[in-house]
Protein backbone atom coordinates (compact mmCIF):
# COMPACT_ATOMS: atom_id res chain seq x y z
CA UNK A 1 0.00 0.00 0.00
CA UNK A 2 1.01 3.64 -0.46
CA UNK A 3 0.13 6.47 1.91
CA UNK A 4 -0.84 9.77 0.28
CA UNK A 5 -0.47 12.09 3.26
CA UNK A 6 1.62 15.10 4.22
CA UNK A 7 5.14 14.24 5.41
CA UNK A 8 4.62 10.61 4.44
CA UNK A 9 7.31 8.54 2.75
CA UNK A 10 6.96 5.21 1.04
CA UNK A 11 9.28 2.74 -0.64
CA UNK A 12 7.76 1.34 -3.81
CA UNK A 13 8.76 -0.53 -6.91
CA UNK A 14 8.43 1.35 -10.20
CA UNK A 15 5.46 -0.67 -11.46
CA UNK A 16 3.37 -0.08 -8.33
CA UNK A 17 4.09 3.64 -8.28
CA UNK A 18 3.27 4.11 -11.96
CA UNK A 19 0.04 2.17 -11.55
CA UNK A 20 -0.98 4.47 -8.69
CA UNK A 21 -0.30 7.56 -10.80
CA UNK A 22 -3.26 6.54 -12.95
CA UNK A 23 -5.42 6.92 -9.85
CA UNK A 24 -4.18 10.45 -9.24
CA UNK A 25 -1.63 10.03 -6.43
CA UNK A 26 0.11 13.26 -5.46
CA UNK A 27 3.20 11.52 -4.09
CA UNK A 28 6.38 12.77 -5.72
CA UNK A 29 9.50 10.71 -6.38
CA UNK A 30 12.25 11.78 -3.97
CA UNK A 31 14.96 9.25 -4.84
CA UNK A 32 15.21 6.74 -7.65
CA UNK A 33 17.80 4.98 -9.75
CA UNK A 34 20.41 4.32 -7.08
CA UNK A 35 21.96 0.86 -7.38
CA UNK A 36 21.15 0.15 -3.74
CA UNK A 37 17.45 0.38 -4.67
CA UNK A 38 17.75 -2.01 -7.58
CA UNK A 39 15.49 -5.02 -7.05
CA UNK A 40 16.60 -7.79 -9.44
CA UNK A 41 14.30 -10.54 -10.64
CA UNK A 42 16.00 -13.88 -11.29
CA UNK A 43 14.92 -16.87 -13.33
CA UNK A 44 16.03 -20.46 -12.77
CA UNK A 45 14.98 -23.88 -13.98
CA UNK A 46 13.64 -26.34 -11.43
CA UNK A 47 15.91 -29.30 -10.75
CA UNK A 48 14.66 -32.04 -13.11
CA UNK A 49 15.48 -34.64 -10.46
CA UNK A 50 12.46 -33.37 -8.51
CA UNK A 51 10.07 -35.25 -10.79
CA UNK A 52 9.37 -36.63 -14.23
CA UNK A 53 6.73 -33.94 -14.81
CA UNK A 54 9.39 -31.22 -15.00
CA UNK A 55 10.05 -30.11 -18.59
CA UNK A 56 13.69 -29.12 -18.20
CA UNK A 57 14.30 -28.47 -21.90
CA UNK A 58 11.30 -26.14 -22.11
CA UNK A 59 12.39 -24.36 -18.94
CA UNK A 60 15.82 -23.68 -20.37
CA UNK A 61 14.31 -22.53 -23.66
CA UNK A 62 12.20 -20.03 -21.72
CA UNK A 63 15.25 -18.79 -19.82
CA UNK A 64 17.20 -18.36 -23.06
CA UNK A 65 14.26 -16.42 -24.52
CA UNK A 66 13.84 -14.20 -21.47
CA UNK A 67 17.48 -13.13 -21.23
CA UNK A 68 17.94 -12.75 -24.99
CA UNK A 69 18.61 -9.30 -26.41
CA UNK A 70 15.30 -9.08 -28.37
CA UNK A 71 13.24 -9.89 -25.27
CA UNK A 72 15.26 -7.49 -23.14
CA UNK A 73 14.51 -4.83 -25.75
CA UNK A 74 10.80 -5.57 -25.33
CA UNK A 75 11.16 -5.07 -21.59
CA UNK A 76 12.40 -1.51 -22.19
CA UNK A 77 9.11 -0.77 -23.97
CA UNK A 78 6.75 -2.58 -21.60
CA UNK A 79 4.40 -0.06 -19.98
CA UNK A 80 5.69 2.99 -21.86
CA UNK A 81 2.50 3.45 -23.91
CA UNK A 82 0.29 3.41 -20.81
CA UNK A 83 2.49 4.96 -18.14
CA UNK A 84 5.07 6.94 -20.07
CA UNK A 85 7.87 4.93 -18.53
CA UNK A 86 8.91 1.25 -18.59
CA UNK A 87 7.76 -0.86 -15.66
CA UNK A 88 10.96 -2.90 -15.55
CA UNK A 89 14.65 -2.44 -16.35
CA UNK A 90 16.46 -4.97 -18.57
CA UNK A 91 19.63 -6.31 -16.98
CA UNK A 92 20.62 -9.65 -18.51
CA UNK A 93 24.28 -10.28 -19.34
CA UNK A 94 23.48 -10.11 -23.06
CA UNK A 95 21.76 -6.75 -22.62
CA UNK A 96 24.62 -5.32 -20.58
CA UNK A 97 27.24 -6.50 -23.06
CA UNK A 98 25.29 -5.09 -26.03
CA UNK A 99 25.17 -1.68 -24.35
CA UNK A 100 28.79 -1.59 -23.23
CA UNK A 101 27.98 -2.13 -19.58
CA UNK A 102 30.10 -4.20 -17.25
CA UNK A 103 28.79 -7.67 -16.54
CA UNK A 104 29.08 -8.63 -12.91
CA UNK A 105 31.22 -11.67 -12.37
CA UNK A 106 29.44 -14.29 -10.27
CA UNK A 107 30.99 -14.51 -6.85
CA UNK A 108 32.90 -17.70 -6.34
CA UNK A 109 31.55 -19.67 -3.45
CA UNK A 110 34.25 -20.98 -1.13
CA UNK A 111 35.03 -24.63 -1.76
CA UNK A 112 33.83 -25.61 1.69
CA UNK A 113 30.51 -23.83 1.16
CA UNK A 114 30.04 -25.27 -2.32
CA UNK A 115 30.50 -28.80 -1.00
CA UNK A 116 28.60 -28.15 2.22
CA UNK A 117 26.58 -31.00 3.65
CA UNK A 118 25.28 -28.93 6.57
CA UNK A 119 24.64 -25.22 7.05
CA UNK A 120 23.63 -22.97 9.92
CA UNK A 121 21.90 -19.82 8.67
CA UNK A 122 19.62 -17.02 9.81
CA UNK A 123 20.05 -14.99 12.99
CA UNK A 124 23.66 -15.90 13.67
CA UNK A 125 26.89 -13.90 13.84
CA UNK A 126 28.60 -16.09 11.26
CA UNK A 127 26.66 -18.39 8.96
CA UNK A 128 28.36 -21.77 8.74
CA UNK A 129 28.77 -24.34 5.97
CA UNK A 130 30.54 -27.63 6.67
CA UNK A 131 31.36 -30.69 4.65
CA UNK A 132 30.31 -33.99 6.15
CA UNK A 133 33.95 -34.78 6.91
CA UNK A 134 34.25 -31.54 8.90
CA UNK A 135 31.15 -32.32 10.95
CA UNK A 136 32.32 -35.86 11.65
CA UNK A 137 35.65 -34.47 12.88
CA UNK A 138 33.91 -32.39 15.58
CA UNK A 139 33.47 -33.50 19.18
CA UNK A 140 30.72 -36.11 19.33
CA UNK A 141 28.31 -37.42 21.93
CA UNK A 142 25.95 -40.39 22.11
CA UNK A 143 22.18 -40.15 22.41
CA UNK A 144 19.36 -42.64 22.69
CA UNK A 145 16.72 -42.71 19.98
CA UNK A 146 14.09 -44.98 18.47
CA UNK A 147 15.11 -46.84 15.33
CA UNK A 148 12.95 -47.93 12.40
CA UNK A 149 12.00 -51.11 14.25
CA UNK A 150 10.65 -49.17 17.21
CA UNK A 151 13.48 -50.23 19.50
CA UNK A 152 15.83 -48.00 21.45
CA UNK A 153 19.24 -47.51 19.85
CA UNK A 154 22.35 -45.48 20.63
CA UNK A 155 23.30 -42.90 18.01
CA UNK A 156 26.48 -40.86 17.68
CA UNK A 157 26.60 -37.31 16.40
CA UNK A 158 27.24 -33.65 17.15
CA UNK A 159 25.17 -31.70 19.66
CA UNK A 160 22.88 -29.21 17.94
CA UNK A 161 23.74 -26.69 20.65
CA UNK A 162 27.44 -27.03 19.77
CA UNK A 163 26.71 -26.28 16.12
CA UNK A 164 24.76 -23.19 17.13
CA UNK A 165 27.60 -22.06 19.39
CA UNK A 166 29.99 -22.20 16.44
CA UNK A 167 27.67 -19.92 14.45
CA UNK A 168 26.93 -17.58 17.35
CA UNK A 169 23.20 -17.12 17.96
CA UNK A 170 22.19 -13.46 17.88
CA UNK A 171 20.16 -11.67 20.52
CA UNK A 172 16.49 -11.80 19.70
CA UNK A 173 16.56 -15.28 18.18
CA UNK A 174 14.02 -17.61 19.76
CA UNK A 175 13.82 -20.79 17.69
CA UNK A 176 15.36 -22.98 15.02
CA UNK A 177 13.96 -24.79 12.02
CA UNK A 178 15.79 -27.97 11.04
CA UNK A 179 15.45 -28.76 7.33
CA UNK A 180 16.11 -31.79 5.15
CA UNK A 181 17.09 -31.92 1.49
CA UNK A 182 13.52 -33.04 0.71
CA UNK A 183 11.98 -30.00 2.40
CA UNK A 184 10.78 -31.72 5.58
CA UNK A 185 11.29 -29.72 8.75
CA UNK A 186 10.72 -29.47 12.48
CA UNK A 187 10.77 -26.43 14.75
CA UNK A 188 12.29 -26.18 18.20
CA UNK A 189 12.58 -23.19 20.49
CA UNK A 190 16.03 -22.31 21.77
CA UNK A 191 14.66 -22.92 25.24
CA UNK A 192 13.73 -26.47 24.26
CA UNK A 193 17.20 -27.06 22.83
CA UNK A 194 18.84 -25.71 25.98
CA UNK A 195 16.84 -28.27 27.96
CA UNK A 196 18.15 -31.08 25.74
CA UNK A 197 21.97 -31.12 25.75
CA UNK A 198 21.97 -34.53 24.05
CA UNK A 199 19.79 -33.46 21.13
CA UNK A 200 22.11 -34.24 18.23
CA UNK A 201 22.47 -34.52 14.51
CA UNK A 202 23.47 -38.15 14.32
CA UNK A 203 25.62 -39.69 11.61
CA UNK A 204 23.90 -41.96 9.09
CA UNK A 205 25.60 -45.10 7.85
CA UNK A 206 24.81 -44.14 4.25
CA UNK A 207 26.06 -40.58 4.78
CA UNK A 208 24.38 -37.42 5.98
CA UNK A 209 22.65 -36.57 9.23
CA UNK A 210 19.46 -37.35 11.14
CA UNK A 211 17.87 -35.73 14.16
CA UNK A 212 18.06 -37.64 17.42
CA UNK A 213 16.07 -35.77 20.07
CA UNK A 214 15.81 -37.86 23.26
CA UNK A 215 13.80 -35.24 25.14
CA UNK A 216 11.19 -34.95 22.38
CA UNK A 217 10.23 -38.45 21.22
CA UNK A 218 6.96 -37.19 19.74
CA UNK A 219 8.77 -35.11 17.12
CA UNK A 220 9.34 -36.72 13.75
CA UNK A 221 12.85 -38.04 13.17
CA UNK A 222 14.30 -36.19 10.19
CA UNK A 223 16.67 -37.95 7.83
CA UNK A 224 18.93 -36.13 5.42
CA UNK A 225 19.26 -32.91 7.43
CA UNK A 226 21.07 -30.17 5.48
CA UNK A 227 20.33 -26.92 7.32
CA UNK A 228 19.56 -25.35 10.67
CA UNK A 229 17.83 -21.98 10.36
CA UNK A 230 17.97 -19.74 13.42
CA UNK A 231 14.96 -17.43 13.78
Amino acid sequence: TMADEQQAYTLSDRATYLARTLEGTELQIMVEGDSILFNPYGVIAVNPDKGEHIKNDLANQFIDWLISLPTQELITEFGVAEFGSPLFTPDSAQWREAHGMETAEPAEEPAAAADAALRVTGMVDNEQAWTEEEVRAMDTIDAEGINNSGASETYTGVAISALLDLAGVQDGATAVTILTADGDSIDLTLEELAACPDCILSFRSQGGFSTTLPAYPDLSRLRGVVEIQVK
